[in-house]
């Protein structure tokens, strides 16, 4: 999530003066099969850890869906996010979510070359992962919540849609704000995003699963068997995190644009 160019914004943050050459900084750079191995490991630790979160409360110990379920599934995708930008970030821009790939494509802060590559990474990633979870699982315990699917809750599949694409709108408003104009410097952006979507989860985890993902989506939804199953809805978390995440990165581009530059005086 980290990176608009070819050059991660968390490889200049980190650099020290060892990196200082011939008056100016050198960014570490990596090749396109670099980032998309970091792109696909990080999808896959997000989905192992979100989805498999759920599994493992409701699937093996039993515990009915609640409170309690949904903050444990909140956490696991937090500190999956986390971790994962941490680990893979300072590689990949650690983007781990086809719809902020998508955003920062269309706002210009991303090569189109890169890009597609990326959203198959990420896919590749997910899916991997729900195997996993059926390898750890088995099939029967693994589909008890459907692999950590997304679906639609009691309010239908208009106001899901809804949901999705107002929580990916302001992920990409954090994942911008945090990497281009946080006060705190980039390395607590993993800590700011992790924290959102753990947020976005407990908000819209009844109304829609709180996805905001596609491929995150798309792994649980192939290894359960409702990916093309009407009665879940499925389309809704291929297209609303991707308009979603399209208008989030171009209003930020818009609202944070400054309109003229002022002096101050010394």
């Amino acid at each position: 999530m980290f990176l608009p160019y070819d050059i991660s914004f968390e490889s200049i943050y980190q650099m020290d003066k060892e990196h200082w050459h011939n008056g100016g900084w050198l960014a570490m750079e990596y090749s396109l099969s670099q980032k998309l191995a970091a792109e696909l490991a990080g999808t896959y630790l997000l989905v192992l850890g979100g989805p498999g979160s759920a599994i493992v409360a409701v699937g093996v110990f039993g515990i009915p869906w609640g409170p309690m379920t949904l903050f444990f599934n909140a956490i696991g995708f937090a500190i999956a996010i986390i971790g994962g930008i941490y680990a893979l970030g300072h590689i990949s821009g650690g983007h781990f979510n086809s719809a902020i790939t998508l955003g920062l494509l269309v706002s210009g802060k991303m090569p189109r070359r890169d890009a597609l590559p990326y959203i198959v990474a990420q896919f590749a990633g997910a899916l991997l992962a729900s195997l996993t979870a059926l390898l750890f699982f088995g099939y029967t315990v693994g589909n008890v919540v459907y692999f950590g699917a997304s679906y639609p809750g009691p309010r239908g599949p208009v106001v899901a849609f809804i949901a999705e694409l107002i929580m990916t709108f302001f992920l990409l408003w954090i994942v911008q704000g945090v990497v281009n104009y946080g006060k705190l410097g980039t390395g607590f952006a993993g800590i700011a995003i992790g924290f959102y979507i753990m947020f976005e989860v407990m908000i819209i985890g009844t109304v829609s699963g709180g996805s905001v993902n596609p491929a995150r989506s798309f792994g649980p939804a192939v290894v359960s068997g409702i990916l093309f199953n009407p009665a879940f809805s499925q389309w809704i978390y291929f297209t609303a995190p991707f308009i979603g995440g399209a208008l989030g990165a171009i209003t930020f581009a818009w609202l944070f644009k400054p309109r003229k530059e002022v002096l101050l005086p010394g």
